[in-house]
């Protein structure tokens, strides 16, 4: 999911964050890699409605992150790819995880996911 190899120039993620986001990020492999990834999860909402029974429920954990100063919010585009598929949304629960088993840090040049010893800065 979210491989910048793909060309998906003209599709419709079905979520205006979800372009906001790609834009603030730039026509680069990051970019990229987050349009891709918006558009498989969204294929993937499309999929998860079609097989799911009438009156069905789907719940989704989903994080939200940030690369180079630009906040990713997966939670709040997949809501908006969601409600724009026809989902309804039932209920919300936000709640902070103290403790990830994922590295809280990342490299303050590349961006990326970093060992503490290799960064200075703290992974929002």
């Amino acid at each position: 999911m979210g491989s910048a190899y793909k060309e998906r120039e003209n599709i419709d993620l079905q979520s205006n964050l979800a372009n906001e986001i790609v834009k603030n990020l730039g026509n680069n492999k990051k970019g990229k890699e987050v349009k891709n990834y918006f558009a498989d999860m969204l294929e993937t909402w499309i999929e998860t409605k079609r097989v799911l029974k009438k009156g069905g429920r789907a719940c989704i954990v989903i994080g939200n992150t940030q690369f180079n100063g630009v906040e990713i919010l997966n939670a709040e585009v997949f809501k908006e790819q969601f409600e724009n598929i026809g989902f309804k949304t039932h209920k919300i629960i936000h709640r902070e995880i103290p403790s990830k088993m994922l590295p809280s840090t990342r490299d303050a040049e590349t961006g990326r996911f970093a060992k503490t010893s290799n960064t200075d800065k703290l992974a929002a």
